[in-house]
């Protein structure tokens, strides 16, 4: 037998640690609490409510169904049976369709409230574990982000992140002026040493100054070059951020000749049928008989396939 959903008792049963494991789950929580404890005591009820004890009779799911179905089954098997065969040649054979596929209504709809009511304890059930941890996710959802995603925690530490990349910037471009300096500094010395050098004037001493000067912008420019944001690492995991794509339209009717003459044209005229659908019906059908007026729009009425009803 399959674990069903939920009983078939009128009041559905609450939610505990271990609603939704599996019963070898649950074994393995029973072997693990120590022994006679409350934690094992609970395990145990809760793996004897999942599964039936050896003299149950109980059928599962499926077997339930089918003999709640036989019935109906053997009924739909009669009317499908004379469908197959019905072929209207008179008056009196149009009716005798339009009996028949009253009774296949009848029954289609029968079939359908049984199933709604069989149902029903499933749903509720469902309705109850979804309320129940949608909740509890949402208080964790609107912590992390807000109501935005980009609320909570996400916005502190985007902040955070913001301050940290701002800071490396700043550093970054510290020390790509300080280099851009340095290097001014040793151009100046290296032209001084080649004026003196002309003049017939040797001087070790700016020689080696445009030299040193030289390697210190070479040396800060390496460090402003290596500078880089490093995100925020903890035990748990680090930050992250990705790059997003943001727009505007700032000419609808423009982009909107664009896309139509693209492949996504067909989503753009599907979308619009469905909205022109909708304006139709909303306006009924005596407006459209009596002339409507819908720029770039033909509409009107015709008779539709035929129905049965009392």
């Amino acid at each position: 037998m399959t674990n069903q959903l939920v009983t078939e008792a009128a009041v559905l049963p609450d939610i505990d640690e271990y609603a939704g494991m599996s019963a070898v789950d649950i074994a393995h929580a029973v072997i693990n609490w120590p022994e006679g404890s409350e934690d094992q005591i609970r395990a145990i009820s809760a793996l004897r409510a999942l599964v039936p004890d050896r003299h149950h009779n109980r059928p599962p799911l499926a077997e339930a169904i089918d003999e709640e179905l036989s019935g109906r089954r053997s009924r739909a098997d009669q009317l499908l049976a004379v469908a197959a065969r019905s072929v209207i040649v008179d008056e009196a054979s149009a009716g005798k369709v339009v009996d028949l596929t009253r009774q296949l209504k009848e029954l289609h709809d029968e079939v359908d409230k049984a199933r709604l009511a069989r149902t029903e304890p499933y749903r509720d059930a469902v309705k109850l574990i979804n309320h129940s941890y949608d909740a509890l996710k949402l208080k964790l959802s609107l912590a992390i982000g807000g109501t935005s995603g980009r609320d909570g925690l996400a916005r502190m530490l985007t902040a955070w992140d913001d301050k940290q990349r701002a800071a490396v910037e700043a550093e970054r471009r510290r020390l790509a002026e300080e280099a851009r300096k340095r290097e001014e500094e040793a151009a100046a010395a290296r032209a001084a040493a080649e004026a003196k050098a002309q003049a017939g004037k040797i001087d070790p001493a700016a020689e080696l100054e445009a030299l040193r000067a030289s390697d210190e912008a070479e040396r800060l420019a390496r460090r402003a070059d290596a500078i880089r944001h490093e995100p925020t690492r903890s035990q748990l995991g680090q930050t992250t951020r990705r790059k997003q794509i943001r727009f505007e339209i700032q000419d609808f009717a423009a982009r909107l000749r664009d896309i139509m003459r693209s492949p996504r044209k067909t989503q753009v005229e599907q979308l619009v049928h469905k909205l022109t659908e909708h304006e139709l019906r909303d306006l009924g059908v005596a407006a459209i008989e009596s002339g409507v007026q819908m720029v770039g729009v033909r509409a009107w009425v015709e008779e539709g396939g035929v129905s049965v009803r009392r």
